[in-house]
């Protein structure tokens, strides 16, 4: 959950976003996806975030992109990252992580541009629904 003390109110999409970077992704779905389990990694060195999900898809579509959706939630994820830049809300405590990583107090969160890459897992394709008629 994001910290209520700030003055900038994020919305209910802002929040699912945040859960994501945060490891706190469960049962949340965007855009015909169910994003089951996320696992983040902050990769200092190469100034990354990577993130790796797993989820499944609730709709039977063969058309549906995997592609073009991951390209999407990227963007969606470095969007609201650059917005939490914007406003000097360091919710995700980068700073944190990069001084527990590195013992160097450096304000990183406002000084590194970090680059978002996500890898998804699907592990089930689109609703199984077992129907009885029973007369």
């Amino acid at each position: 959950m994001i910290p209520i003390n700030t003055n900038y109110h994020y919305s209910p999409y802002q929040v699912k976003l945040y859960n994501i970077l945060n490891n706190n992704c469960h049962n949340i779905i965007i855009n015909s996806i169910r994003l089951l389990s996320s696992k983040t990694k902050y990769d200092f060195k190469n100034n990354k975030i990577n993130i790796s999900l797993t989820g499944e898809l609730m709709i039977n579509n063969s058309n549906f992109n995997i592609e073009s959706f991951i390209l999407y939630l990227t963007n969606e994820l470095d969007s609201f990252y650059q917005l939490l830049k914007t406003n000097h809300h360091d919710l995700l405590g980068i700073n944190q992580r990069y001084y527990r990583h590195t013992k160097n107090k450096k304000d990183y969160f406002n000084s590194q541009d970090l680059k978002i890459n996500v890898d998804l897992n699907i592990t089930k394709y689109g609703l199984t629904k077992e129907v009885k008629n029973e007369t």
